[in-house]
C-alpha cells in the first residue's frame, strides 16, 4: 500500500536513536515494537487491529500511544491519527481510532531492520477503509496459521507483474488470490473491466500452473441492496469481456462480505456455497435473470406487472412472423420489454423521489443487457468511435454521429430505422424521460401493422426505448463504450 520513499524531513539516525532511548526509558516492559511493526501491513491501523496483533489491554495500548507522540515531540509524527471517518460497515459500535504511519515512524522501523519501511500516504477515506479492511484478512490470516502475504508483487509474461491484495499457499504447493473490494457503481466499471483483465492476462500465462484458478473478492459491505447492486455490476462487467472474446474467463469470480468471512475464514482450495459465483447464471428471484442470448424471451425476468406487455409483444411477434416472406428477418419485438425493464427500474413516477437519485439501476441493467448480445458493445464501439481525422463538432456532426450508434443498435434487433419505428437524434427540447443536455432521442412508434393491442402501451415503450438510445451516450463509459469525443 506504500509506494512513498522518505521524506526530507523525517527523523535522522542520531534522532532515531533518542526516540529509542525515550522510548526504552517511558515502556521498558510494553512490546511497542510489535505494535509499530504492524502498520508495515498496508501503513494504517485502528486501535481494535493493534490490540489483536500485541495482546495489549485497552489501558496499556493508550499509554504506548502516549508515549510514541510524546518521544516523537518536534519531529515529523510517528504515527498520526486518522481524522478522516473511513467507513467501516458492519462493525457494531463507535468505531475505533484510526492511525497512520507517520516519517519518523517509518524511520523508527527501518533502524529495526525493516528498510523498506515508508510512511504512509493515504488520506481519501475510501482508499483508508480498503486499507484496513486488507489489515483485517492479513491478521485473519496470521491468526489462522496462514503464510499470507500481503500487496506483493508476482511476475509473469515479459515483465509483466500482478499485484494481489493477498495470496496464501495451499496444502498442495498452488496460490490462492484474495482480493479486498468496497462498493461500486456503474462509474467503476472501466476500473473492474481493467482489473479482470489483468487477471486474465495472468491466468494465461504459464506462471499460472502455479496458482488456483480462482479470485476470491471480499468485499467491506454488509449483506444489503448496495452490495447486490455492487455484485450486479462486478456481473456486468465480467459478461462484457467474455462477450468480446467469446469465451469465459479462465478463473472462477467468488465474492462474500468481509464479516461473514472474517467470522468463519475460509483459506482451503474447495469453498463453501456461501460464495456468491459471479460467473455463474444469475436468479434473483425477479431481478435481472438472464436468457441466453438470442432467446424470443426478454433478457431479464420482468416482475409480474411486466407481464401482460410481455405476452401482447410475443402475440405481436407471431403475427409479425405470418406476414413477412420466411427468408426475411423478423424484427426482435422483445427488445421492447427489456428497454421498459431498463427505463423503469429507475424511473418510477409512483415514487416522488425517484427523480432525485441518479439512475443506477437502469445503468447497470443496461450494461448486463449490451453484455448479453454477442458482439453487440464492439458494434456500438465502432459505430460510436470510427477511424477518421479529428472533426469540428458542430451541431449537426453531433447528431449525425449519435444517428449512426441509434441505427447500428436498430439493426442489431433487426429493425430497420423507418416505417412503423423511427428513433431519430434530435436538440433536447426539455427533460423528458429522464434525458438530460441539450441532445436527446426521440422515438415514434406505430402498431398499426402488427397489432392494436399494443396501442395503449405506446407512449410507454416510446419513452423506454429513446431512454435506452439516450443513455447508450450519457453512460458511454460506465456501460464500456467509451465516451464519445462529442459527448
Amino acid at each position: 500500500m506504500n509506494t512513498s520513499s522518505p521524506p526530507k524531513n523525517s527523523a535522522n539516525a542520531t534522532q532515531v536513536q533518542l526516540i529509542h532511548q525515550a522510548l526504552a526509558l517511558t515502556l521498558p516492559n510494553t512490546p511497542w515494537q510489535s505494535a509499530l511493526e504492524l502498520f508495515l501491513v498496508t501503513g494504517v491501523a485502528d486501535t481494535r487491529q493493534i490490540h489483536q496483533a500485541t495482546g495489549l489491554s485497552r489501558g496499556q495500548l493508550e499509554r504506548v500511544l502516549d508515549r510514541l507522540e510524546a518521544a516523537g515531540a518536534g519531529l515529523p509524527p510517528i504515527l498520526s491519527p486518522v481524522s478522516v471517518n473511513a467507513p467501516r460497515p458492519g462493525q457494531p459500535g463507535k468505531p475505533p481510532k484510526v492511525y497512520r504511519l507517520g516519517e519518523s515512524g517509518a524511520a523508527l522501523l527501518r533502524s529495526l531492520g525493516h528498510t523498506e519501511a515508508t510512511p504512509c500516504g493515504l488520506a481519501e477515506p475510501r482508499a483508508i477503509a480498503h486499507a484496513l479492511a486488507m489489515l483485517d484478512v492479513h491478521q485473519c490470516g496470521v491468526h489462522s496459521g496462514q503464510a499470507i502475504l500481503t500487496d506483493c508483487t508476482l511476475s509473469y509474461g515479459s515483465g509483466q507483474t500482478l499485484r494481489p491484495d493477498h495470496h496464501v499457499r495451499l496444502a498442495d504447493g498452488r496460490l490462492l488470490f484474495y482480493e479486498v473490494e468496497q462498493s461500486a457503481t456503474p462509474h467503476s466499471l472501466r476500473r473492474i473491466r481493467d482489473a479482470l483483465e489483468r487477471r486474465r492476462a495472468f491466468f494465461g500465462s504459464p506462471q499460472a500452473a502455479e496458482v488456483l484458478p480462482q479470485v476470491r473478492l471480499i468485499f467491506g459491505l454488509g449483506r444489503s441492496a448496495r452490495l447486490r447492486r455492487t455484485l450486479d455490476i462486478w456481473r456486468q462487467a465480467l459478461r462484457q469481456l467474455e462477450a468480446e472474446a467469446s469465451e469465459s474467463l479462465p478463473f472462477r469470480l467468488l465474492a462474500l462480505p468481509l464479516g461473514e468471512f472474517l467470522e468463519q475464514p475460509e483459506w482451503d482450495a474447495d469453498p463453501s456455497g456461501r460464495w456468491d459465483d459471479l460467473g455463474a447464471a444469475v436468479d434473483p428471484q425477479g431481478e435481472t435473470a438472464l436468457e441466453p442470448a438470442g432467446s424470443a424471451a426478454p433478457v431479464f425476468d420482468l416482475a409480474p406487472q411486466h407481464r401482460p406487455l410481455v405476452e401482447s409483444l410475443q402475440r405481436a411477434q407471431s403475427a409479425l412472423g405470418e406476414r413477412l416472406p420466411p427468408d426475411v428477418p423478423r424484427p426482435d419485438m422483445q427488445l421492447w420489454a427489456n428497454a421498459v425493464a431498463i427505463f423503469e427500474a429507475s424511473h418510477d413516477e409512483s415514487d416522488p423521489l425517484a427523480g432525485l437519485l441518479p439512475p443506477t439501476a437502469s445503468v447497470t441493467l443496461l450494461g448486463q443487457y449490451l453484455a448479453s448480445r454477442p458482439g453487440l458493445i464492439e458494434i456500438l464501439r465502432q459505430a460510436m468511435h470510427p477511424p477518421r481525422a479529428r472533426l469540428v463538432w458542430n451541431t449537426l456532426a453531433i447528431l449525425h454521429a449519435m444517428q449512426r450508434v441509434i441505427d447500428a443498435f436498430l439493426a442489431n434487433h433487426g429493425w430497420s430505422n423507418a416505417g412503423p419505428l423511427r428513433a431519430v437524434a434530435a436538440i433536447s427540447t426539455g427533460w423528458e424521460s429522464g434525458m438530460t443536455g441539450p441532445y436527446g432521442v426521440q422515438v415514434s412508434l406505430s402498431f398499426s401493422i402488427l397489432t392494436r393491442e399494443l396501442a395503449p402501451q405506446s407512449m410507454r415503450l416510446r419513452r423506454a426505448l429513446a431512454w435506452v438510445l439516450w443513455a447508450l451516450f450519457a453512460h458511454a463509459e460506465p456501460l464500456g463504450l467509451g465516451r464519445p469525443e462529442f459527448w
